[in-house]
């Protein structure tokens, strides 16, 4: 396989327990032929401002460096920066998968919020998973809404080595009207082509029923499903366009019981 074929999922370390429930979530899933880049960085304090070398990754020898007890990898790489840690993974738009920790402490510090993590959330430069538990993905719930973001965040999980096996939900929540059905019928394609087992939901509750609340919808069906992973697009079809990531996707983030996945168009 060509270098330029290798996939790289990008595991933010920071040595925190959230981290480790993290690294035992990428332990437990296949990654066949990827490159999974530990990277540890160390925010910098005052001073002397870091020079560029400094400031941008470098590979390093880790006092306990994190282990990956599977063979189908094609590197296990640890790296290191002394720089801002937004601007240090705000630049790895080349990964195929960010993931990190619900809870940590300095840049990973609890999505509820801190700061910089916050900022993460926000803006991934790339796919980004919060790993909640160390399970294999058996059961998916991907959510479909008309929106560019919810379509791309489809394709981003079929195309992880995650869903062989799995059984698939696809939610539709989109309101009546909303064009979701080429992309619900393009996400069962997309998933049964990797071999998941695909049920569909539809909710479209009417337009006039002004409490209706898609982040409870998602919530509630994921747990009725024992959802091990919630996918779903940053921001839906009705928030507001300079948004990188809408009310609903936020509050499942920071509210569901598993693993949540983030993508955007």
């Amino acid at each position: 396989m060509a270098e330029s074929d290798v996939r790289v999922l990008v595991f933010g370390d920071d040595g925190s327990q959230g981290a480790d429930v993290a690294w035992l979530w990428v332990n437990e899933q296949p990654w066949p032929n990827w490159r999974i880049e530990v990277v540890s960085v160390e925010p910098h304090q005052g001073g002397r401002p870091p020079s560029e070398a400094e400031a941008s990754l470098r590979p390093w020898d880790p006092p306990v460096p994190r282990r990956y007890f599977g063979d189908d990898v094609a590197e296990v790489a640890h790296l290191t920066a002394t720089a801002d840690p937004r601007a240090v993974l705000g630049r790895r738009g080349d990964a195929s998968l960010i993931v990190i920790g619900p809870r940590g402490r300095g840049f990973f510090k609890s999505l509820r919020l801190g700061s910089a993590a916050e900022w993460l959330l926000q803006c991934p430069p790339a796919p980004l998973l919060i790993a909640r538990s160390g399970r294999p993905m058996r059961r998916v719930l991907v959510t479909i809404d008309g929106s560019a973001h919810a379509w791309r965040a489809a394709q981003v999980v079929a195309g992880l080595p995650l869903l062989a096996g799995a059984e698939v939900t696809v939610l539709t929540v989109g309101y009546a009207g909303a064009p979701v059905s080429d992309d619900v019928a393009g996400a069962v394609e997309l998933c049964q082509g990797v071999g998941a087992a695909v049920d569909v939901i539809e909710m479209t509750p009417d337009p006039l029923e002004l409490f209706y609340n898609v982040r409870d919808t998602v919530l509630d069906v994921a747990a009725e499903r024992e959802a091990d992973l919630i996918v779903m697009g940053t921001r839906g079809t009705s928030e507001w366009p300079t948004l990188r990531i809408g009310s609903t996707a936020s509050a499942v983030t920071r509210y569901a019981q598993a693993s949540v996945l983030l993508a955007h168009a």
